[in-house]
């Protein structure tokens, strides 16, 4: 019904991310603290837990978001059925934090490694051929 009539709203929240990652990593920099220290040290006490509901709702709600993405991903890709999508993605996600995040970027990038390597030198020997 939508197609990409809501494209923009993906844009938009992307580029409100990626400013907030930056204003929060140049507040690091500079004060040493990270954004939850910085509220508890300059908002009054009563705003902590209200601070903290909207804090967890929002990461919430971008957990579903990245949840759904997948699912549909999957569902467009493969044609998995939506439920189903949604369980394999579920449980993806509880296998990578059952079984730890450096082991599993340490695998990620160890078999990245040569895929990359394989699409530098196809991409150099198409290039090539060209000339």
């Amino acid at each position: 019904q939508f197609k990409y009539g809501l494209l923009w709203v993906v844009g938009v929240a992307s580029l409100m991310a990626i400013f907030m990652q930056v204003i929060s990593a140049r507040l690091g920099v500079v004060t040493g603290k990270d954004l939850a220290q910085c509220c508890r040290d300059w908002y009054p006490a009563w705003t902590r837990w209200p601070n903290w509901l909207m804090s967890e709702s929002a990461i919430a709600a971008c957990d579903l978001a990245e949840v759904l993405g997948s699912a549909v991903a999957l569902n467009l890709l493969f044609h998995i059925p939506l439920l189903w999508a949604v369980v394999i993605t579920g449980l993806i996600a509880w296998a990578y934090t059952t079984y730890g995040y450096l082991l599993a970027v340490q695998q990620l990038f160890a078999g990245l490694q040569p895929a990359v390597i394989a699409l530098i030198a196809a991409s150099a020997r198409s290039a090539a051929t060209r000339w």
